[in-house]
């Protein structure tokens, strides 16, 4: 499978007696997607494919173990949440099913990676999200910039986004902090995510998890 960001191919069949298994699907995946609490992704008949053929879920990681390092790193806890977002849902789109990923460049890293998934809060424009933890380091620094994804959540995985923006650290120091959501070829902002609080923990070892992944 190669490294922890490397991708690779899920393909799902139907089974047949005669062995003759009909494809359903296939999608991408790297083993850092699968490790965050909850992963729903859509499976494509055809690489090229808008249309899902179902989902790929992957329901609750169980960690084997967690080697610790002696480096140590600053740690923040962070108070997520939305306000306004715009309704993907039913006919007359008056809501929406939201859930949020952080994606940044760590030292090391030429692409953007997922550092964060939040839970999905079902039919909301107005919502907070559970706390979650984010180091400086796996950030870079302050001033680095990395972006926020908000998507309306679908069970068959074709997650819909409602917007995204761009942002550093060191402007969720200066208190709550509103920002914009937009989405391309779309004028006008389709909410905004908030950050309502910034708590400093203190300084923590170095973790990485490894997980046994639950179908």
């Amino acid at each position: 499978m190669g490294g922890f960001d490397n991708e690779f191919l899920v393909k799902v069949y139907d089974y047949d007696k005669d062995g003759g298994h009909d494809k359903i699907g296939q999608t991408t995946l790297t083993l850092r997607d699968l490790t965050f609490p909850w992963f729903t992704v859509a499976l494509r008949s055809k690489s090229s494919s808008s249309f899902s053929a179902g989902a790929f879920c992957c329901k609750e990681p169980d960690s084997l173990f967690y080697p610790e390092y002696p480096s140590f790193v600053l740690a923040y806890e962070i108070t997520p949440g939305a306000q306004k977002l715009e309704g993907m849902d039913g006919v007359l789109k008056t809501t929406s099913d939201p859930f949020f990923e952080i994606h940044a460049k760590p030292k090391g890293f030429a692409e953007y990676i997922i550092l964060h998934r939040s839970k999905v809060v079902p039919k909301c424009k107005e919502c907070d999200w559970d706390t979650f933890l984010l180091t400086l380091d796996v950030i870079r620094d302050y001033d680095t910039p990395f972006k926020i994804n908000v998507f309306d959540f679908d069970k068959d995985g074709s997650h819909d986004l409602i917007g995204k923006t761009k942002t550093t650290f060191r402007e969720w120091l200066f208190g709550p902090y509103s920002h914009g959501l937009y989405r391309k070829g779309v004028s006008g902002s389709r909410g905004a995510f908030l950050v309502k609080n910034v708590k400093p923990l203190p300084s923590m070892p170095e973790k990485q998890r490894f997980h046994r992944l639950i179908e």
